[in-house]
């Protein structure tokens, strides 16, 4: 049981015991009544199974992200996330204070002051990667609770998706550097993502049968060549059809470029380090989507298209050809790759005709050519 004593100088020592054993656990209060309930509030910690030893907050911010970041299991772009993040907006405010001494008040105010200076967007991905770090923090015991729980912060806006009309994808073909135009068809003609069209290789298509098999995707480490990796999710892994000119497009920057085996950083699904990919540098190298970022750029602004049109554009452009034909939402889930009915009708559905326009259309189909109304008797 823990145990209190005056001190010489008044103020009152109070102790209790860990429950693994060891060395007693000790803090000094000025009133006899804070030391007391202390000493319960440990107490019942341990009976409860819930104690949390005092000492353990004292690990920094800064000391406990890097262990947490260091077990996380991300791709090697989401991992650049959480580190800028942690770097830039974590440990310059928060760094070397200890867990344990952290309030929700203050990180409140840490979060206003984010909010001043970057975009909702960011700032809820920075709190919500906070957030995990002090989870991670209760769940190893080194804090009874999670300060970030009580602080909110403006959810940023969603934008309606404004797909890109056929036009503008074409000006687009127009504009682009012949050696992008193949892999901007891919895009918009199997609303590939950027990560998964650079992936393709011979296995990647079968010309015969019109099908693209997205098995893989590639990415960046940090300092090291691209790699292949499994694709997003495991609803990404698909086979999506292609017309025929998306065929014609890829066929003749094949017939310019040819596909080029080139070095890769060795993984799971590429041992050997190599592979042979349709979509390479001049130099035989495998594109960074940084770089087709730049050529999309420079292509935009030559179009004349929406400022801040991305290759992820060419891949709304795609969904919305495929609910103007009429296909229903399972399907455009199915062909896009998103893990849930959900995330598509999130993102797309206020691209599908509403039920009033459905319905309204059913009856007008069924009565074409019948004489039901708007005939008119004599």
């Amino acid at each position: 049981m823990g145990s209190v004593k005056q001190l010489p100088t008044g103020k009152y020592q109070a102790r209790v015991r860990p429950p693994e054993g060891g060395n007693q656990v000790r803090r000094t209060f000025a009133l006899l009544r804070d030391a007391n309930a202390w000493v319960a509030t440990m107490e019942s910690g341990k009976l409860k199974g819930e104690w949390v030893n005092p000492a353990s907050g004292k690990v920094t911010v800064k000391e406990y992200g890097e262990q947490w970041r260091a077990t996380l299991v991300h791709r090697p772009s989401s991992e650049r996330v959480y580190e800028s993040h942690l770097r830039l907006h974590v440990y310059p405010t928060l760094g070397k204070r200890p867990l344990g001494s952290l309030r929700t008040s203050e990180l409140r105010t840490w979060a206003k002051g984010l909010s001043a200076i970057l975009a909702p967007i960011t700032v809820t991905s920075i709190t919500d990667q906070f957030r995990g770090l002090l989870g991670a923090a209760v769940a190893d015991n080194l804090i009874a609770s999670n300060p970030m729980d009580g602080v909110k912060v403006a959810r940023p806006d969603k934008e309606l998706v404004r797909p890109l009309t056929p036009e503008q994808v074409g000006a687009l073909l127009g504009a682009i550097a012949p050696r992008y135009r193949g892999l901007v068809a891919m895009g918009a003609g199997c609303g590939l993502r950027i990560s998964e069209a650079l992936a393709l290789g011979p296995e990647s298509v079968d010309f015969l049968r019109h099908k693209v098999r997205v098995t893989r995707q590639t990415s960046k480490p940090k300092g090291e060549r691209a790699m292949l990796t499994s694709p997003k999710t495991p609803s990404s892994v698909r086979e999506v059809p292609f017309s025929g000119p998306v065929s014609i497009e890829l066929a003749e920057h094949l017939r310019q470029y040819r596909a080029t085996e080139v070095e890769l950083t060795a993984s799971p699904l590429c041992p050997g380090g190599r592979a042979t990919l349709y979509f390479t540098t001049e130099a035989g190298e495998a594109y960074t989507s940084n770089v087709v970022g730049q050529a999309m750029m420079v292509a935009v602004k030559r179009a004349g298209l929406p400022a801040g049109t991305t290759f992820h554009d060419l891949r709304h452009h795609f969904a919305s050809l495929l609910i103007m034909s009429g296909l229903s939402p399972k399907a455009v889930q199915v062909a896009m790759g998103h893990a849930t009915n959900a995330e598509t009708m999130d993102t797309y559905g206020h691209l599908f005709p509403s039920e009033e326009d459905r319905m309204a259309g059913a009856i007008e189909r069924a009565w074409v050519g019948a004489p039901l109304l708007g005939g008119g008797q004599a």
